[in-house]
């Protein structure tokens, strides 16, 4: 038997539905992350916002917090290592 439109929308939808389903399970899952912690330019704890949530990670102390958290996190410790490497690089050429 021939499926209508309507019917396929429907089983379109529903699979779109479980793939978004799936993809915030993900983001909500609890990871464990520690934050390097010294006496100088890393001693304060760090605060994430989110969509209006604020979330405040301590430095030197593992913690569990959620994987979009952690994923924010990684991806600003990561430029700033890039920044870091451009404004060495550049130093280096005058």
């Amino acid at each position: 038997m021939a499926t209508t439109k309507k019917e396929t929308a429907k089983t379109i939808n529903t699979e779109v539905k479980a793939a978004e389903d799936e993809k915030k399970d993900y983001l909500n899952e609890e990871v464990e992350m520690m934050l390097h912690k010294d006496d100088g330019r890393y001693k304060e704890d760090i605060v994430v916002i989110l969509n209006g949530t604020a979330l405040v990670v301590p430095r030197g102390e593992k913690v569990k917090i959620k994987r979009k958290y952690a994923n924010i996190i990684e991806q600003s410790l990561g430029q700033q290592a890039k920044t870091a490497a451009r404004i060495s690089n550049l130093a280096g050429k005058e």
